[in-house]
């Protein structure tokens, strides 16, 4: 089980790459997620977790994902 503080604060300060399970294809994905307002065009989110999942910016696709918690791996702070 991850901290989601610890995980959200990561985020807020830079980018994170995020290992989780894709519900869609069971398969592990890893993405650079971020909610740094820094790379997100200033933009900030009101809450950053719905419905058990956390919000978070691609980086690389420059797109928002709402990934579920529990399918969460691992995470590690890049910047």
């Amino acid at each position: 089980m991850i901290n989601e503080t610890k995980l959200i604060e990561a985020m807020q300060e830079g980018i994170v790459l995020l290992t989780y399970m894709c519900l869609v294809t069971n398969v592990e994905k890893q993405r650079e997620v971020t909610i740094a307002k820094k790379f997100t065009n200033n933009f900030e989110l009101p809450r950053i977790i719905v419905d058990n999942k956390v919000i978070c910016y691609d980086v690389e696709f420059r797109k928002w994902h709402d990934i579920k918690i529990d399918t969460i791996i691992k995470w590690k702070k890049l910047t």
